[in-house]
């Protein structure tokens, strides 16, 4: 997941950290990527990849390469859910109802979920809870199967999963 610290220390006043020492040589205060962030952004339309695709049959073109997705992976099936959709309807799902994007607007983030037979619908707020079968719960904590889900780019999941389904 990415979020921001200030994202995470107002959703999780309690959160301590126990020390920046890691035994890794990283500078936790500067962007990792260096100058590889162009001035208008990582994500931007006009930034192009470092790399051209890992597979040239893959259905992505360079404007919508650098999209950002919340991608999942189970035994069999790779997801990518498109994350601007997620942030505009707080819901996606699959085509066939199967799993879930809940987007939490605390953090800037969404979790994803087997969803099986549950009906799943935003509470109406917009504020991160979503209805499962007749219940309020917070995005964090569906009463549904988790599955584990990272922010990745478009050209990132698609290069290494050409099958992915891409879910808006």
């Amino acid at each position: 997941m990415w979020t921001t610290w200030g994202r995470w220390r107002e959703a999780h006043p309690d959160t301590l950290v126990m020390t920046e020492h890691t035994g890794y040589a990283r500078r936790y205060g500067s962007d990792p990527y260096g100058n590889y962030n162009p001035t208008s952004g990582y994500y931007a339309a006009e930034s192009r990849t470092l790399f051209p695709p890992l597979d040239e049959g893959w259905r992505a073109t360079q404007d919508d390469a650098k999209r950002v997705v919340f991608a999942a992976r189970t035994a069999d099936r790779v997801l990518a859910f498109d994350r601007p959709a997620a942030t505009r309807a707080h819901l996606l799902a699959t085509a066939d109802g199967a799993f879930v994007a809940a987007y939490d607007p605390a953090l800037d983030t969404a979790w994803v979920y087997r969803a099986g037979d549950a009906t799943v619908e935003p509470s109406g707020e917009r504020d991160g809870r979503f209805r499962v079968d007749g219940a309020d719960h917070p995005a964090t904590a569906l009463p549904l199967e988790p599955v584990y889900a990272f922010d990745a780019m478009w050209h990132a999941v698609g290069g290494f999963y050409p099958e992915a389904e891409y879910v808006a």
